[in-house]
């Protein structure tokens, strides 16, 4: 897709054949996002827990 996009930018016209496999689970599934703006959940959702923030600080060292 990127491919794509970025030929659509400089206004190219790519041939051959594109395959795209519908069965796979797309990039917005993979990552489990919600439909919901992200500025409308509550920060419950949003921030993560101090525990959390603690072990990524820690696995930085």
């Amino acid at each position: 897709m990127r491919t794509l996009l970025e030929a659509q930018e400089k206004d190219e016209i790519l041939t051959g054949v594109f395959y795209i496999d519908t069965q796979r689970p797309t990039f917005i599934d993979q990552l489990d996002m919600v439909d919901a703006p992200l500025a409308t959940l509550p920060e419950s959702i949003t921030r993560p827990p101090k525990s959390a923030l603690d072990e990524l600080m820690k696995s930085l060292r």
